[in-house]
C-alpha cells in the first residue's frame, strides 16, 4: 500500500523511498532470505521505473550507489531464480561499455561490471531455454549461444580491477570473477547438452573453481570484505565433487555464519546439502531451489 501510494503521489523524496525499499530487502536476506526479500527488490525496481527522469548514475554517487546495490540484489537474485534481472537493461549497458564512473561496488567489494556480465549470463540462459524449445533451430542456435559466452568469457578474463582497490576487496572481486566464470560454464554446459558433450568445460571448470577457493581463503572471516563472500561459497558448492572440497565450502560457510550471523547463509548451506545427496545436472542446483519453493539471496 505505502509503495503504491509513493507511486501514485510522485512524492520528491524518492532517495529516501528506494533506500528504505532497499533496506528492507536487506534486512529479510539477513532473516533467512528465501522469499520476502525479492518482493522488496521489485518494489525498488518499480521505483527506479517511477522516478527514473530524476536518477543521475552519472552525477550523483548516492544514485550511482543506490542503482548498483540494487543491482547487486537483482543480478544475484536472477541466478538462483533461473531468470533474467528485473532492472533496466540500460544501466547494465553503461557498466559493461565503461561510461559510468569506475568504482568498485561500494557494499561488496565486486567490480561492477563482474555484476552486469553475470546479467548478460542470466539473459544467456535464458536464450538457451527458449532454443531447447525450437530444436529445428539447433544448429544456428547452439553456435549464437556459444559465440556470446565466447564474448562474456573474455571480457570477464581480461576486466582490469581499479589500481587503487585495497587487497581483500581485491580477493573479494576475484572470486566473483571466477564466480561469474564457472556460472557461465554451467549455462554452456546445460545448452550443450549431449550434443558437443566434450571435457573442454569441465577442465575451465577445474581450473576456475581452484582459483575461487584460492582467493576465497586469502579472505580473513573476521574482515568486513568477508561478507560478500556468501555467494562465491555458493557457486563453489555447486561446482565441488570431491569430499575435501565439499568440507571447505561447508567450513568456510558455518565459519561465516558465526562471524555475521546472516540467516540466509545457513539457507544457503542447507540447499548444498540437500543438492550434493542427490548429484544432478550443471544447474540442477537451480531446480532444487525451486523444489523448496526458495527464491534465495546470496547477498
Amino acid at each position: 500500500m505505502a509503495l503504491r501510494s509513493a507511486l501514485s503521489s510522485k512524492d520528491e523524496d524518492f532517495e529516501n523511498l528506494i533506500s528504505s525499499t532497499l533496506l528492507l530487502a536487506a534486512t529479510e536476506t539477513t532473516m533467512g532470505g528465501v522469499s520476502d526479500w525479492y518482493s522488496h527488490c521489485i518494489g525498488a525496481n518499480q521505483l527506479v521505473r517511477a522516478f527514473a527522469a530524476k536518477i543521475n548514475v552519472e552525477y550523483s554517487a548516492y544514485h550511482q550507489f543506490l542503482i548498483r546495490y540494487l543491482m547487486y540484489h537483482d543480478v544475484l537474485g536472477a541466478v538462483t531464480m533461473r531468470q533474467t534481472p528485473i532492472l533496466d537493461s540500460s544501466f547494465y549497458k553503461r557498466e559493461i561499455m565503461g561510461l559510468a564512473s569506475d568504482f568498485t561496488h561500494p557494499m561488496v567489494g565486486a567490480h561492477v561490471r563482474i555484476l552486469s556480465l553475470m546479467a548478460r549470463i542470466c539473459q544467456l540462459q535464458e536464450r538457451g531455454v527458449e532454443w531447447k524449445a525450437k530444436p529445428e533451430e539447433s544448429s544456428f542456435a547452439i553456435a549464437q549461444i556459444y559465440g556470446e559466452g565466447a564474448e562474456i568469457e573474455q571480457q570477464l578474463t581480461c576486466l582490469k580491477l581499479p589500481p587503487p582497490l585495497p587487497l581483500l576487496l581485491c580477493f573479494v572481486a576475484e572470486a566473483y570473477r571466477s564466480s561469474a566464470l564457472l556460472y557461465l560454464y554451467q549455462v554452456l554446459e546445460e545448452v550443450e547438452g549431449s550434443a558437443l558433450k566434450s571435457g573442454f568445460l569441465e577442465d575451465k571448470c577445474e581450473y576456475h573453481l581452484d582459483s575461487l577457493k584460492q582467493h576465497i581463503a586469502r579472505v580473513p572471516l573476521s574482515s568486513a570484505p568477508a561478507s560478500a563472500l556468501l555467494f562465491p561459497l555458493f557457486i563453489a558448492g555447486t561446482c565441488v565433487k570431491q569430499p575435501a572440497d565439499k568440507e571447505f565450502v561447508r567450513s568456510k560457510l558455518s565459519d561465516l555464519y558465526h562471524a555475521v550471523r546472516f540467516a540466509n547463509i545457513l539457507s544457503a548451506l542447507e540447499a548444498l546439502e540437500v543438492f550434493w545427496k542427490s548429484p544432478r545436472s550443471a544447474l540442477g542446483w537451480q531446480q532444487c531451489l525451486r523444489d523448496r519453493g526458495w527464491n534465495l539471496a546470496l547477498t
